[in-house]
């Protein structure tokens, strides 16, 4: 996987839990959001991570809220962050709140927080992810919220009992629901932040489905389409090449509905990995 594809990977993982993350952090649960534009377009094109404008309780004035997810310890930041500040402040003409979540493997050393220059003085806020115990997040009853532990100080508990809290946690919080594979997905993108992801596949293989495949109605659907154009594949070009084709609409179906890791799948189905990855790609 080339670094472009994993970053547009992580930036679609992680764009939902930013919401929750700026209420959790930031103290703003309560606030009014409003969604506004995030292209600027200038003669250098930016696109904000998240974008919104704020309205605390009991305050009168509004403020651009504007976070970037940040895993590479990157020491020109401080002049990006700055180019978005005065792109805001042009385009919205109000104050601008600045925040970089670093969620890199290791602690950010050469990420600076502040700038100063002839007739200028510039800051904005890291918040390093590193330095919050992952019980913290743990202890939420959001699933977005959760899944930030994999990315926390683990102290002196280990990896693998620290993902398997994890994984009971949200098996707590969505038992029987279907948007658990899509948490699974987060999980396991975010794992690999912190080289683990291969022991997060390897518990989610490893537990039970949390709900039933089989009165599923969406893989009800995929089945029976798929059974129907297998059968008649079968019949014209061969049982074999019938149930192989039977088989990749069943990968599909459940590949588009995002309810189940590519592991998760690979497992349910009794197919390698690597097929699953491989019709993945196609989509």
């Amino acid at each position: 996987m080339s670094i472009n594809e994993y970053d547009r990977i992580l930036k679609e993982n992680i764009e939902p839990i930013l919401l929750p993350f700026a209420q959790k952090l930031l103290g703003l649960t309560g606030a009014k959001y409003t969604t506004i534009k995030d292209d600027l377009h200038t003669t250098i094109e930016r696109k904000p991570d998240f974008l919104k404008k704020v309205k605390e309780i009991g305050e009168s004035q509004s403020y651009i809220l504007q976070i970037e997810f940040q895993s590479i310890d990157e020491k020109d930041m401080v002049y990006r962050m700055l180019e978005y500040k005065s792109l805001l402040l042009r385009k919205y003409k109000s104050d601008v709140r600045q925040f970089v979540l670093y969620i890199g493997k290791n602690k950010h050393k050469r990420m600076t927080n502040h700038l100063v220059s002839q007739g200028l003085t510039f800051e904005y806020e890291i918040i390093d992810i590193h330095e919050f115990d992952y019980e913290y997040f743990l202890k939420s009853e959001i699933p977005e919220e959760v899944i930030l532990s994999i990315l926390c100080n683990f102290k002196n508990t280990s990896p693998e009992k620290v993902i398997h809290k994890i994984l009971n946690k949200l098996d707590e919080l969505l038992k029987g629901q279907n948007r658990f594979g899509k948490y699974m997905k987060q999980l396991e993108v975010l794992s690999k932040l912190r080289d683990l992801q291969e022991e997060t596949i390897k518990q989610t293989t490893n537990m039970p489905i949390v709900y039933d495949l089989e009165t599923d109605i969406r893989f009800i659907q995929g089945m029976n389409k798929g059974e129907a154009k297998g059968e008649a594949k079968g019949e014209a070009r061969g049982e074999a090449r019938g149930k192989e084709k039977t088989l990749n609409d069943n990968i599909k179906q459940l590949l588009l509905s995002n309810l189940l890791t590519v592991a998760q799948i690979a497992e349910t189905l009794k197919v390698p990995i690597a097929k699953v990855e491989n019709i993945k790609k196609s989509l």
